[in-house]
């Protein structure tokens, strides 16, 4: 019994290394013409992950997410097929969202929301062809501090 476990154990380990090992030969891969072609990742020097995501032909496909040099994700932009469109999501070093909207291209279309790093919507921006176009909304927060029941004081927010 003790042999049939161990060989079940050495064939687990060779077939895992396998599969690992063909992921990464998969990686960072050009056609003839030099394009790029399936899942890529870029490294910064200091070895932190710059960027990764799938291309085809040469273009992003799906989600694509940039890093920033200290290593927290900046960006997830995904790539809609067959379409110049782009949803991006920029994030603070604290995870929350900064900005969220649409790309056309490279430009700024429709309305974009922008937040606080303590994630409170703070502004919604409409564009067009990357410029101002319409309406804007700002929103204020309102810190409110009230005496409770006990006579502490409670911090309470609301938006103006």
């Amino acid at each position: 019994m003790k042999k049939i476990t161990s060989i079940f154990f050495i064939l687990f380990l060779v077939l895992s290394s396998l599969s690992f090992a063909q992921t990464n030969n998969n990686l960072n891969q050009t056609d003839e013409k030099g394009q790029k072609q399936g899942y890529w990742k870029k490294y910064y020097n200091n070895g932190n992950i710059q960027y990764e995501g799938e291309f085809k032909n040469n273009k992003p496909v799906g989600v694509m997410k940039r890093y920033s040099p200290q290593g927290y994700l900046k960006a997830e932009l995904k790539y809609i097929e067959n379409s110049q469109k782009i949803y991006a999501k920029f994030f603070y070093p604290n995870q929350n969202i900064e900005a969220e909207g649409l790309y056309i291209g490279k430009l700024k279309d429709s309305i974009w929301q922008f937040y606080t790093e303590d994630n409170y919507l703070i502004n919604k921006v409409s564009f067009k062809l990357d410029k101002k176009h319409g309406l804007e909304e700002k929103f204020y927060l309102v810190v409110k501090y009230q005496k409770n029941c006990c006579g502490k004081k409670v911090k309470s927010t609301d938006y103006l």
